[in-house]
C-alpha cells in the first residue's frame, strides 16, 4: 500500500517538493502535544510566539502566522481576514484554494485575465499569483504600489517564493510588497509537509489570528512547526551562500544540457524548466526510470525544484537527460483562458454531467490540473467546446471532475 510503494522508491532523487530530502533525525523527538514548555498554537504565548515573531522578522513582514496546513489554509485565513471590507478581484491564474475559501465565505468575486481592467467598484481585495509554477513572477513592487493609491488590499499566493527572502539572486519577496502574502515553506525550503506562513499587515492581524483559531486543526505538528523554525533560522544566516551554489550548478547544468533539450529562461533560476520536442509525460517516466523524479511537466517541458539537498545531484540529472533519446513528441496546445472580466456565481443548485456534453452550461467549481491546481473553469464560467477539448486530453491530471462528470449550475 503507501508505505511499501513510497518506501520502495525512497533512493530515487528528488527534485520535488517538500523541499528537503530527508527531514533531520531531530525533529523525531518534537513530535509532541500543547505542554507546560510546548505553547499552543491557538494562543501562543510563549516559544511559538517567539517564532512568530521571528518569522515576520527573516521576511520583512508586520506578522507572521505559522500554519500545519500548507497555503491552503493560509488562502482561507487570509481571505477570511479581507470578507468585511468588500469583494475579491482575482487577476490571472489562480489556484483552486482561491475559488474554494470565497465560496466557503459567500464573498462576492471577480476574475481578470490582467490587473489592466477597470476595476469593479466595490472591489477592495486583489488576488495575485506570483510566482507561478514555472518560476515566472509579476510586477509586485508596482502592482502594490498601484493597490495602494487606489484603496486596495493586495493578497499575493506566493506559495511557491517562500525562498525569495533568503538570497539577493532571487526575486523580491511577496512578503514586503503586498497586505497578505502566502509563502508555503514546505515547497521549497527543508520543511516537513504543511509548512507554511501568512504575512499580513497590523491592521489585518486581529482577523487572520481570529480566522487561524477556526479554521486551523486543534493538533498542529510540532515536527512541522520546528522543522520551520530550523529551516528559516538556517536560510536567513547562510541563503546567500546556498543559492550561489545552486546558481551556479544550475548555469553549468543548462550548459552542458544538449539538444534538443533546454533550459527555459524564468525568474526563479531554482525553479528548473526543460523543454524539448519530447511529451514532457513522457520525459518525466524515463527520467523517473532512470532514478530522478520530477515535480512536475507540461505539454513539452519537464519542471524540477532545485534546493541545498539536491543541487549536487544536477551533473546526474543532465547526464540522464542526454542520454534520452526516440520520445514521444509533445502536443502542444495553447491554454484556453477567459480573455474578459467575469463575475465568480457560487450557486449551490447544481447536477453533475459528462464533460463532453457540458459545453453552454455554467459551471459550478473550479476545474483545472493539479499539479500546479490552478483553475481552468471557473465557478460561474460558461464551459467552452475549447476546455473540454483540453481537459478531456489531461484527464489525468485534472482535479474537479469526478470519473469524466462535471459540476454544473441548473
Amino acid at each position: 500500500m503507501l508505505f511499501s510503494s513510497i518506501v520502495a522508491n525512497r533512493e530515487k532523487i528528488r527534485f520535488h517538493t517538500p523541499g528537503h530530502s530527508r527531514p533531520d533525525e531531530r525533529l523525531l523527538d518534537c513530535d509532541v502535544t500543547e505542554l507546560s514548555y510546548s505553547d499552543n498554537l491557538y494562543r501562543p504565548d510563549g516559544p511559538i510566539k517567539e517564532l512568530e515573531t521571528f518569522l515576520a522578522s527573516a521576511y520583512r513582514a508586520e506578522r507572521a502566522f505559522l500554519s500545519c496546513q500548507g497555503a491552503t489554509h493560509n488562502i482561507f485565513q487570509a481571505i477570511y481576514a479581507c470578507i468585511p471590507y468588500g469583494a475579491f478581484l482575482v487577476v490571472g491564474d489562480a489556484h483552486l484554494s482561491v475559488y474554494n475559501a470565497l465560496r466557503v465565505f459567500s464573498a462576492k468575486a471577480y476574475r481578470t485575465p490582467s490587473f489592466g481592467e477597470e476595476i469593479p467598484s466595490d472591489v477592495k481585495t486583489v488576488v495575485v499569483t506570483s510566482p507561478d509554477y514555472r518560476g515566472n513572477v509579476l510586477p509586485l513592487e508596482r502592482l502594490y504600489s498601484s493597490c495602494r493609491r487606489k484603496g486596495l488590499f493586495l493578497l499575493v499566493d506566493s506559495a511557491h517564493g517562500a525562498h525569495f527572502a533568503f538570497s539577493s539572486k532571487l526575486p523580491v519577496s511577496a512578503s514586503v510588497c503586498s497586505d497578505l502574502a502566502v509563502l508555503s515553506l514546505h515547497k521549497t525550503l527543508p520543511v516537513i509537509t504543511g509548512g507554511s506562513v501568512l504575512c499580513c499587515k497590523e491592521t489585518l492581524a486581529e482577523r487572520a489570528f481570529d480566522a487561524r483559531k477556526t479554521l486551523h486543526t486543534t493538533s498542529p505538528s510540532y515536527m512541522t512547526m520546528c522543522s520551520a523554525e530550523l529551516a528559516v533560522k538556517d536560510f536567513s544566516e547562510n541563503g546567500e551562500r546556498y543559492y550561489e551554489d545552486i546558481f551556479s550548478a544550475v548555469e553549468k547544468f543548462a550548459s552542458d544540457l544538449k539538444a534538443p533539450f533546454s533550459v527555459r529562461s524564468n525568474d526563479d533560476f531554482s525553479r528548473l524548466c526543460v523543454v524539448s520536442p519530447y511529451d514532457g509525460e513522457a520525459v518525466c517516466n524515463a527520467l523517473f526510470d532512470a532514478g530522478y523524479v520530477a515535480e512536475t511537466f507540461f505539454d513539452d517541458e519537464t519542471v524540477f525544484i532545485v534546493t541545498k539537498d539536491n543541487y549536487i545531484h544536477l551533473d546526474g540529472l543532465c547526464k540522464a537527460f542526454n542520454a534520452l533519446e526516440a520520445l514521444p513528441l509533445a502536443k502542444k496546445t495553447v491554454y484556453p483562458f477567459s480573455e474578459k472580466m467575469l463575475p465568480l456565481l457560487f450557486g449551490e443548485d447544481s447536477e453533475y454531467m459528462p464533460l463532453a456534453l457540458a459545453a453552454g452550461r455554467i459551471n459550478h467549481s473550479p476545474v483545472g490540473l493539479y499539479p500546479p491546481g490552478s483553475a481552468l473553469l471557473y465557478p460561474g464560467e460558461t464551459v467552452t467546446e475549447e476546455k473540454i477539448s483540453y481537459l478531456s486530453a489531461r484527464i489525468s491530471k485534472a482535479f474537479g471532475l469526478e470519473n469524466g462528470l462535471i459540476r454544473v449550475l441548473k
